[in-house]
């Protein structure tokens, strides 16, 4: 899903004076030149660096479930190469926000808007992980805006910086100019355009960032109490029913369905069981009757 206008307003207020306000204005004039997918890099990601004093911006899509998969079009071109994508592909999924951001899934906790690495880890554990003793050397923080989230499935640009931390008000400008880059990002949409496939293998891919699954995979985003309970509503039972097989309350088994609602991006319970893939699925089949109605049946797929 595309995120609310203003989500960012109600995670974060910026602090903005006169000279930033300038600034954001200045910043959105910028961003009017993207059209299309080729200012992606020239326009949108070299404005956001200098916007917010870093060295590299990516715009990236990513699949949260195992295996990490990512595609990333990047600022400036020189760095972001075939042998720099060969060198991501093993190290890409030790991202700290990889393995923060599947807890929140699971927890049926909606990802942060926008963020900085320097929040969520320090900067010692930063520097023990494989990806940045073999890629990023160079980047001590990172500040993230999520464009479009469903599910494991995330769109998001990023900007790095070496040498020093973001600070509150560098975050508090991101803030400012979320609904302008949002906006840049929808109309950069438009077609095809090339960039480099991190993980799990490394490439060049043609995207059609147009396309979007039907409905995202869950894959592991689901703990095994989740994918107990949803085997179980497979089975047509009621939340107390479940309760009493699984020795919990009928409450408890309702919040369990609102976390797996959650992480799948659905709104009820046939929803949810023809998100789900294998084995919480395996055995189910969805008929459609001619009346319209649709009713869950046991059978083989």
């Amino acid at each position: 899903m595309e995120y609310d206008q203003g989500e960012e307003w109600r995670y974060r207020m910026p602090e903005l004076n006169r000279r930033d306000l300038r600034r954001l204005v200045d910043l959105a004039d910028h961003l009017t030149e993207v059209a299309g997918p080729e200012q992606i890099g020239p326009v949108l990601l070299q404005g956001l660096g200098q916007f917010v004093g870093g060295e590299t911006a990516i715009w990236h899509e990513v699949d949260l479930r195992e295996p990490v998969q990512e595609f990333a079009v990047g600022w400036p071109p020189d760095r972001f190469t075939l042998e720099f994508a060969q060198r991501a592909a093993p190290v890409v999924h030790t991202h700290p926000l990889i393995d923060m951001s599947r807890a929140w899934l699971r927890k049926g906790v909606g990802l942060p808007p926008l963020g900085r690495l320097s929040e969520y880890t320090s900067r010692r554990k930063w520097h023990e992980t494989p990806l940045y003793r073999e890629l990023l050397r160079d980047v001590d923080d990172q500040m993230l805006l999520i464009t479009a989230t469903r599910g494991p499935l995330v769109q998001f640009v990023s900007v790095e910086r070496a040498g020093r931390s973001y600070t509150d008000r560098d975050l508090d400008l991101f803030a400012g100019a979320a609904r302008q880059i949002r906006a840049a990002v929808r109309r950069a949409r438009t077609g095809n355009h090339i960039g480099l496939q991190t993980a799990p293998q490394a490439g060049w891919a043609i995207v059609d960032p147009r396309n979007r699954p039907a409905r995202p995979d869950p894959g592991g985003l689901l703990t095994e109490r989740q994918q107990q309970v949803l085997s179980l509503v497979a089975e047509g039972l009621t939340d107390t029913q479940i309760g009493r097989q699984l020795g919990l309350t009928g409450r408890t088994v309702s919040k369990h369905l609102q976390r797996i609602y959650s992480t799948l991006d659905v709104t009820n319970r046939i929803a949810a069981l023809a998100a789900a893939r294998p084995p919480v699925s395996r055995n189910l089949r969805l008929i459609t009757e001619d009346c319209g109605t649709t009713k869950l049946s046991r059978g083989q797929t």
